[in-house]
């Protein structure tokens, strides 16, 4: 098995050795060898978004092999001093026999550094699942910023943990220190626990170069670079418009309007005038007027959403002097909530999952009422894909713009317009000529509890643009079964979902499976997603 990856200097610094320590092997449908080196920092539990934004990942698709066989990420990484060097270190990737049984992996940089598991060269036992290499280290540098990493993680009450894809795993049997006096008494020392203890400041991808952030840094990431709430932010007077007081700036870029607008556009050149962009909504806002026919289920019509949003627009629009039947946007009754920066979101695209290799960039709002008295149990999320190369340096590249906002003062004239400078790279008409309206929207999606009549219950729905329509067209929500199919019962919906797991459970297992829209004839995704308040 030979895995690319891209260390532009043949493991130059000691440091190196932590990044290695969460290798992770993808193998998507395009069958083609992804390593994965990620860096991670100390979190609790919420801040997981942290964790992935700070990833750097993949090598040029291009340049990969096809696998012979698929490689699960290493369950352990241990090093070894070598008596008497103080230039190299052993480094040893363990695998039980049932994930990965060969004796070889290599990995290619020019140069090749083969990790075996045959007794031979620095291996000491063959088929002990120990995979060894010598490497080029500088041992005592090694030795001290791991020991101080291992002190870090003490002081911060760091928990261990790892990612299976999108989901954080406190792994209580990971050694949460560098054991010191085995490494100098020449014994195989872990390196796993060390994991939340790396750097985000990578130079090229997968070589760390700086020292360990410090918490005060790890909490400025967290606060201006993944869910970005802040009142100086999502009500920035030039950017947005406050629908209540009436003030702020009517076209600003982050506002309901300027969204729907760039989304109404066909292109760049010929931005939206007020009566398409009025038309746009309208259209859109009519998906829960009439009842829905979404892959061959019926959905009810919610005709609350003229008496509570669609009719007190309009006539507050007519009073202001718009023409009979426009929507202004001086009284769209939606507020910004957040910015969200979704890079983990990239390993859906990793592993054949439609989306970005750069993740997404959301915005998110919620309705207001009428009256300004209080807000609507509405969201409306607009999700884009980052339509950027799947490349490491362009990922890399990516993701150090958000990094680079920790450098700012959140709020300020300056973060607000470094901000700004990232989400017109996707919120803009234009950012992706390959799709509808060059939009790079993914998905725009809506929950909501006020616009049902009794019985109350939520509705989760999904909007995509139409590409022989051009508007927002409801549709089936991705990657979601129906209901029907995901009963205690055995009936013909059940054996269908039967039948899909049985023949798909390799890909669930591996998160890697595309729900279809249908299986084996039968409408399969679900249209919309009900549920009680109290659910």
């Amino acid at each position: 098995m030979k895995i690319k990856f891209s260390f532009k200097k043949y493991l130059p610094q000691a440091l190196v050795i932590l990044s290695i320590v969460l290798w992770a092997w993808y193998y998507p449908n395009d069958a083609k060898t992804e390593l994965n080196i990620f860096s991670t920092s100390y979190m609790h539990h919420s801040s997981d978004l942290h964790n992935e934004m700070i990833a750097f990942v993949n090598e040029n698709k291009e340049e990969y092999l096809p696998p012979e066989d698929p490689v699960p990420g290493a369950q352990d990484v241990l090093v070894q001093k070598i008596p008497g060097d103080n230039n190299h270190l052993l480094l040893m990737a363990f695998y039980s026999k049932e994930n990965y049984h060969e004796q070889f992996l290599t990995l290619m940089d020019g140069s090749e550094l083969v990790l075996r598991d045959d007794g031979e060269e620095f291996d000491k036992k063959a088929g002990d699942g120990l995979y060894t290499a010598r490497i080029t280290a500088d041992v005592r540098a090694f030795k001290t910023e791991a020991a101080g990493m291992a002190e870090k993680m003490k002081t911060s009450n760091y928990r261990a943990h790892r990612y299976d894809h999108r989901v954080m795993i406190y792994d209580p049997d990971a050694a949460e220190n560098f054991d010191v006096q085995k490494f100098d008494s020449n014994e195989p020392v872990s390196v796993s626990g060390l994991t939340n203890a790396l750097s985000a400041g990578l130079s090229n991808c997968g070589t760390i170069n700086a020292p360990a952030t410090t918490a005060t840094t790890l909490d400025s990431i967290r606060q201006n670079s993944i869910i970005i709430t802040d009142l100086k932010v999502v009500e920035d007077s030039t950017r947005t418009w406050n629908y209540c007081a009436q003030k702020g700036n009517v076209n600003g870029i982050w506002i309901f309007g300027t969204l729907m607008r760039q989304l109404a556009s066909k292109n760049p050149s010929k931005i939206a005038n007020d009566s398409a962009v009025s038309a746009f909504i309208k259209n859109w806002l009519n998906n829960w007027a009439v009842t829905q026919i979404i892959n061959g289920d019926s959905v009810k019509a919610r005709t609350l959403v003229n008496t509570i949003i669609l009719n007190p627009w309009l006539t507050k629009s007519k009073s202001a002097g718009s023409p009979d039947g426009e929507l202004n946007m001086k009284f769209a009754p939606f507020k910004l909530l957040a910015i969200v920066n979704r890079f983990d979101l990239r390993d859906g695209a990793l592993n054949g999952i439609p989306g970005s290799p750069c993740g997404e960039g959301r915005f998110v709002f919620c309705a207001i009422r009428s009256n300004c008295s209080n807000v609507r149990r509405m969201t409306v999320i607009f999700e884009y894909g980052i339509n950027k190369r799947p490349t490491c340096d362009s990922q890399k590249a990516w993701a150090q713009k958000w990094v680079n906002l920790k450098d700012f003062t959140v709020g300020s004239k300056a973060y607000n317009q470094a901000l700004q400078n990232i989400t017109d790279q996707f919120m803009k008409c234009g950012t992706n000529p390959s799709k509808t309206h060059q939009s790079s929207l993914d998905v725009l999606r809506t929950n909501e509890l006020s616009l049902s009549a009794s019985p109350h219950l939520w509705e989760f729905r999904q909007f995509s643009l139409d590409s022989a329509t051009g508007n927002l067209k409801e549709e089936a929500l991705k990657q979601i079964p129906a209901d029907k199919f995901n009963k205690q019962v055995v009936n013909n919906n059940v054996k269908v979902m039967i039948d899909y797991i049985n023949k798909n459970k390799t890909a669930i297992i591996n998160q890697t499976n595309v729900v279809p829209l249908t299986w084996n004839g039968v409408p399969f995704l679900q249209e919309v997603l009900m549920y009680s308040p109290l659910r």
